[in-house]
């Protein structure tokens, strides 16, 4: 190689041992929940706030669809259900009935696109009225498929917003099909329900009102 060629190369050799190193998308980045984040989805509005359970930190999320509120708990992870909480109807502050998550259903932190994977807990019910105390399975879907990383455009207040790298699951179950989107610092932002091949429910964000 000649001098001149020499000094070409090492001309370029600053820039590519400087220029910046994307990391690939990760199936553990789409889950950590942000916290005071409010937003439309579907008719109902969901926030979240930042709490401490058995003495760690938390993250409560909340869905509220006129006199009906639910409340889901989760690690900082965002993976791992700690507690949740359905409300009386006749007040959302008065609690219904609280599960605590013994054996926490907890998202991988990483599966490969096209790979499945399951959701199992324990957990203690507790029915607020009564008293009583039940051990309980994780009721929720179990087999899911992580379909892979989107870059998924939404209509967010009425411009296009594009969150890049949602993680895209799908849940097969007795002929039953729901697809989810997750985002990270938001939780799920689009759902999609089949029965058979015909859509019957569909929602997505539409509206961030505090993030």
């Amino acid at each position: 190689m000649t001098p001149h060629r020499l000094a070409i190369l090492a001309s370029f050799l600053p820039l590519a041992l400087t220029a910046p190193v994307f990391a690939a998308p990760s199936f553990s980045d789409c889950f950590p929940l942000k916290a005071d984040v409010s937003y439309q989805m579907g008719d109902a509005v969901v926030s979240t706030a930042k709490i401490d359970i058995n003495g760690k930190p938390a993250i409560q999320m909340d869905t509220v669809n006129g006199n009906i509120r639910n409340t889901l708990i989760y690690d900082m992870s965002g993976r791992q259900l700690l507690r949740s909480v359905n409300w009386s109807m006749s007040d959302r502050n008065t609690p219904d009935v609280t599960v605590d998550w013994i054996t926490a259903p907890t998202h991988p932190e990483q599966v490969a696109p096209g790979q499945s994977f399951k959701l199992s807990g324990k957990g203690t019910q507790i029915t607020a009225s009564t008293g009583e105390r039940t051990e309980i399975d994780f009721d929720g879907y179990s087999h899911y498929t992580f379909v892979g990383f989107e870059d998924l455009p939404l209509d967010i207040d009425g411009k296009e917003r594009v969150f890049k790298n949602v993680c895209h699951l799908r849940v097969k179950e007795e002929g039953k099909t729901i697809e989810t989107w997750h985002a990270a610092g938001f939780g799920q932002i689009k759902f999609k329900y089949y029965e058979g091949e015909m859509l019957m429910l569909a929602e997505e964000m539409s509206e961030i009102f505090e993030e």
